[in-house]
C-alpha cells in the first residue's frame, strides 16, 4: 500500500491499498473509505459549507417489510403471505414505503394497523410528524359510501386504516377477507 502523509508527516492524509480501497483521513480519523463494496462515509456526508452534525446524511437503506396487524385494535386479520410487504428507502431519517397488502381472512375485527419497518418520529412542534393518506384499494366494505383512508401517529410503528366521517372524528375501519391496498407513502423517523 502507499500512504500519504501531511507535509510535517504528523497525520496521514490517504492510504492506497493494493486491493483498491482508499481510506481519506482528516486528523487521522477517516472520513472516507472505498472498498470493494462501494464508498462509506463514517460519520455522513456534508453538503456545501453547512457544517451542523444534525445535517448530515448520515443513513441509507433498502428493503422489504413484513407487515403484520398484531396491533390491531380487536379480533384478528390475517394478511395474503404473497401480498403482505412493503418495499421502503431510507434516506436520512425520511422512509417512503410502497407495497401492495391483501386481506385473507377477519375474525371480528376492529381498526386494522399495519406494522412499519421504523417508529415514526415523535413531535417536535404540535403534530408536525402525524401524517395521514388515502390508499388506493378495491373490493372494500362502504360504510356509508365512506372509503378507507390510512393514519400514521408520531412516535408510533404502525399505520391504521380509518374512515372519515361526514363532518365527524374518524371512525373504525373494519376490514373484509379479499380486500387489497395499495400504498405509497413517506414519513419521518
Amino acid at each position: 500500500g502507499l500512504e500519504v502523509n501531511s507535509a510535517d508527516g504528523s497525520e496521514s492524509l490517504a492510504s492506497f491499498y493494493a486491493d483498491g480501497a482508499v481510506n481519506l483521513r482528516h486528523n487521522n480519523v477517516v472520513v472516507v473509505n472505498t472498498t470493494a463494496a462501494g464508498v462509506q462515509f463514517p460519520t455522513g456526508i456534508l453538503f456545501g459549507s453547512d457544517t451542523a452534525a444534525v445535517n448530515n446524511l448520515d443513513d441509507y437503506e433498502e428493503g422489504v417489510h413484513t407487515a403484520d396487524t398484531d396491533d390491531i385494535t380487536s379480533g384478528s386479520i390475517t394478511l395474503n403471505g404473497s401480498q403482505d410487504t412493503f418495499s421502503y428507502t431510507k434516506i436520512g431519517r425520511q422512509v417512503t414505503i410502497t407495497g401492495e397488502i391483501n386481506v385473507s381472512s377477519v375474525s371480528s375485527p376492529s381498526t386494522m394497523r399495519l406494522s412499519l419497518p421504523f417508529t415514526i418520529a415523535a413531535n417536535t412542534a404540535d403534530r408536525n410528524n402525524s401524517f395521514g393518506f388515502k390508499p388506493v384499494s378495491y373490493h372494500v366494505p362502504y360504510v356509508g359510501g365512506e372509503t378507507p383512508i390510512a393514519r400514521g401517529e408520531h412516535n408510533t410503528t404502525y399505520i391504521s386504516i380509518i374512515r372519515t366521517q361526514d363532518d365527524g372524528a374518524h371512525a373504525a375501519y373494519t376490514a373484509v377477507a379479499g380486500e387489497t391496498f395499495w400504498f405509497a407513502f413517506s414519513y419521518f423517523t
